[in-house]
């Protein structure tokens, strides 16, 4: 999982090169276009628009959206909460988090590389891509490996390679 890759052509590259021996990618936003690497490659991937590309304002395009893979509920979005770019139709994250509607949140856009709990849902974001350092962070992405009943999660910084924060989700 990664986010905010901001046209940074060196990091897509490399995380194509990690991307094949992967599942499944998914981009957050922030280029939506920044993707298509992954796409002439041929590596299966989702993605959800940033708010600042035109895509943002695309109806055809999901800003938001619900995944499940192996019975795990995923929400997918760009910001963590309502922004005012937001469409009319939009999926309020606010919402989705109270109502309890996913087991896995995942946003970008603060650029902030985090785990945690909130309610019964996992808020996860993997960091950025924009640069070496950026916004007090070091550029970073997600790793999520699952089965029905376990739900591991590693953030790593891009660099070093090093696990910088994981942790394990079980279903009762």
């Amino acid at each position: 999982m990664i986010s905010d890759t901001h046209g940074n052509a060196f990091m897509i590259n490399n995380m194509v090169s990690i991307a094949v021996d992967f599942d499944l990618t998914i981009h957050l936003g922030d280029n939506y276009r920044d993707a298509l690497p992954f796409i002439e490659s041929k590596i299966p991937i989702i993605r959800v628009p940033g708010t600042w590309g035109w895509e943002y304002q695309d109806t055809t395009i999901d800003n938001r959206r619900f995944e499940t893979f192996l019975g795990w509920r995923f929400f997918l979005t760009h910001t963590p909460t309502a922004d005012p770019n937001d469409l009319d139709t939009d999926l309020d994250p606010n919402y989705v988090l109270s109502h309890d509607q996913c087991d896995i949140f995942c946003h970008g856009h603060t650029h902030k590389p985090t785990i945690y709990k909130d309610g019964n849902s996992t808020i996860l974001n993997p960091g950025h891509l924009k640069s070496s350092f950026d916004r007090g962070y070091n550029a970073s992405y997600a790793q999520i490996e699952l089965s029905e009943y376990k739900c591991e999660i590693s953030i790593i910084e891009f660099e070093s390679k090093n696990i910088i924060y994981s942790t394990e989700l079980k279903k009762v």
